[in-house]
């Protein structure tokens, strides 16, 4: 009897190893491109998700403005004139350009002499 319940204990045992041994194999087995896969999905389903929490926050956004406010706004910032910081980058604005500036009508000036030139010939 002693013997028979020791047989059954290892009979278990081994049924329960190889079910953990199954199991283990199935976890090593489960190919990377379908968690790969998933994760692709995941992150679809997530990009959308956002996308649409960000378009609903923009359209809830737009309907809160109250429009006579924003024209009230716009007038009292267009009679007040430039601001400092504006002058002053239009004026940094301005000098960046002017190299360009020139170099185009140096370009504009070759290209006509170019023109004339052939008509000549």
């Amino acid at each position: 009897a002693k013997l028979e319940k020791q047989h059954e204990e290892l009979q278990s045992l081994s049924r329960h190893v190889h079910a953990e041994s199954s199991s283990a194999k199935k976890a090593v087995l489960t190919p990377v491109w379908k968690e790969r896969a998933l994760h692709d999905i995941a992150k679809a389903e997530l990009r959308n998700v956002c996308a649409e929490e960000v378009r609903h926050a923009f359209k809830d956004l737009a309907n809160s403005f109250d429009d006579q406010r924003v024209e009230a706004t716009v007038t009292r910032l267009s009679e007040a004139g430039r601001l400092p910081w504006e002058t002053a980058l239009r004026e940094e604005i301005k000098e960046l350009l002017a190299p360009v500036h020139r170099q185009l009508t140096e370009l504009s000036l070759r290209a006509d002499e170019s023109t004339a030139a052939r008509a000549v010939l």
